[in-house]
């Protein structure tokens, strides 16, 4: 079974997870072969969470959001309230089982070398949970 994670970083991001459970990522994201989704902002584990579903098409025009399918109406509030972070068009919705998050924070560092995220149409991941909470462990500080 797969254990892909994928590790994006944002205030928005952090927002998102952490208070409802959803990330939004761009349409042309191909994000079929994660199955968890961690964010990490300013080189801190906030979130990590299982996907539950298959992602959720949806197009913002102006500023109102389409959505086919039924979901919480806390997250279509929420994604109203900050639209206009999102860019007009089709974006996917992914909704998230959280394992860390909200109140099960475990103040985890990245140590990994550079950013996870290198430019806007790229995102880091690993191959499995275990690499993924090797990268984040924290190096106790031995100095008197």
């Amino acid at each position: 079974m797969s254990e892909r994670i994928m590790v994006v970083t944002g205030a928005f991001a952090t927002h998102t997870t952490k208070l409802y459970n959803y990330y939004v990522c761009p349409i042309n994201w191909d994000i079929k072969e994660f199955n968890y989704l961690a964010v990490n902002y300013f080189g801190e584990l906030k979130y990590l969470g299982k996907i539950i579903d298959k992602p959720i098409a949806c197009n913002l025009q102006g500023k109102k959001i389409k959505i086919d399918i039924k979901i919480d109406n806390e997250i279509i509030v929420d994604l109203n309230e900050f639209c206009c972070l999102l860019k007009e068009g089709d974006f996917q919705l992914i909704l998230l089982e959280p394992i860390i998050g909200g109140n099960k924070h475990l103040n985890l560092e990245y140590k990994g070398r550079g950013p996870f995220v290198s430019n806007i149409e790229q995102f880091k991941s690993f191959e499995n949970l275990v690499e993924f909470f090797k990268s984040h462990q924290t190096i106790p500080n031995i100095n008197p």
